[in-house]
C-alpha cells in the first residue's frame, strides 16, 4: 500500500454462505476521499460496507487496511503470544498498575506451562459460538485458548471441545486468571453516573489499584468424553453488568484454559 492509501481491495469477492454478492472488486480509498455508494435494494451496498469495515471476511481476494483503530485487550495480546513467542511491543513505562499486574501474571503462566506451549502437539478448532480454538497437548496437560474477533450484541453460549483425552478418565479445567481495567468500562460508566469520568483519569486509576476485576473465572471437572463432546463455557458479556464468573469480552476477547487429569 502507498502512504496515502487507507483501504485497498484487490479482486475481492464478498457474500454469504457460499453465495457471492459482489465479485471482482478492485477499489482504493485514499486520504481525503469522499465516496457515495448507490444502488438498488439487494445490490450489495451493505455487504460492501461490512467488508470494508472488517465485519465480513472476503470469499476471495484481499482487503488491506492501513489502520483499523480497534483496541486489542492486553489479555488477548498475551494469550495469543503464549502459543508463539511470548513478548510485548509496548512502552512499559506507560502501563497502569493493573496492566503491570496482568503482564506479570501472563509471564508466570507461561513459565508454569512452557513445556506444553513450546513442545506440545498443536491443533486448531472452532467453538459453536464462532470462536477459534488453539490447543497444545502433552501427556501431562492440555492448554487451550478460545479467541474471538469482532463482538456482536448478546452473544450466545458456546462450548469448548478438547481433543486427545481418555474418555474414561476425569479431568479438571481451570481458566487462566486475567484482569480487567475499570477504565475498560468507561463509556458504560457515563450512562449510569451523573458526572463524566476519564477512563484514564485519577479516579479510575485509583479504582484499578484497589479493586481487581477478574475475567472469565471458571473451573470444571468432567470426563474425557464430555470434553470431547464440548463443555459449556462461561457466558460472554451481554449488557447485564459485571460478573467475575462471566467472560467480559468486547472485540477481540479471549480466554486460556489448562486441563489436567484428576488423580484418584
Amino acid at each position: 500500500m502507498k502512504d496515502n492509501e487507507l483501504i485497498v481491495c484487490r479482486d475481492v469477492s464478498l457474500g454469504y454462505e457460499g453465495r457471492s454478492v459482489l465479485t471482482g472488486l478492485n477499489l482504493t480509498i485514499s486520504k481525503g476521499d469522499y465516496l457515495c455508494v448507490v444502488g438498488d435494494n439487494g445490490s450489495g451496498k451493505s455487504t460492501l460496507m461490512r467488508g470494508l469495515l472488517g465485519l465480513l471476511q472476503p470469499q476471495s481476494g484481499v482487503i488491506e487496511h492501513a489502520q483499523t483503530l480497534r483496541h486489542t485487550p492486553l489479555s488477548t495480546r498475551g494469550n495469543v503470544s503464549l502459543f508463539g513467542c511470548l513478548g510485548y511491543e509496548l512502552d512499559l513505562t506507560e502501563l497502569l498498575p493493573v496492566e503491570q499486574t496482568e503482564i506479570r501474571a501472563q509471564i508466570e503462566f507461561y513459565k508454569a506451562h512452557r513445556r506444553t506451549l513450546q513442545y506440545g502437539r498443536f491443533t486448531r478448532g472452532k467453538t459453536d459460538g464462532g470462536g477459534i480454538i488453539w490447543q497444545a497437548k502433552t501427556k501431562e496437560e492440555t492448554v487451550a485458548g478460545v479467541f474471538h474477533g469482532v463482538q456482536h450484541a448478546a452473544p450466545g453460549y458456546e462450548r469448548l471441545r478438547v481433543t486427545g483425552l481418555d474418555e474414561k478418565k476425569q479431568y479438571r479445567l481451570d481458566s487462566r486468571p486475567q484482569l480487567l481495567r475499570v477504565g475498560d468500562f468507561g463509556s458504560l460508566l457515563r450512562h449510569v453516573l451523573p458526572v463524566k469520568l476519564n477512563p484514564n483519569g485519577l479516579a479510575v486509576q485509583t479504582a484499578d489499584s484497589y479493586y481487581k476485576m477478574y475475567d472469565g473465572q471458571q473451573t470444571v471437572t468432567a470426563s474425557g468424553a464430555a470434553y470431547s463432546a464440548g463443555i459449556m463455557l462461561a457466558p460472554r458479556f451481554a449488557g447485564t453488568g459485571y460478573d467475575a464468573d462471566g467472560r467480559m469480552q468486547g472485540d477481540f476477547g479471549s480466554n486460556v484454559y489448562f486441563i489436567r487429569e484428576v488423580q484418584s
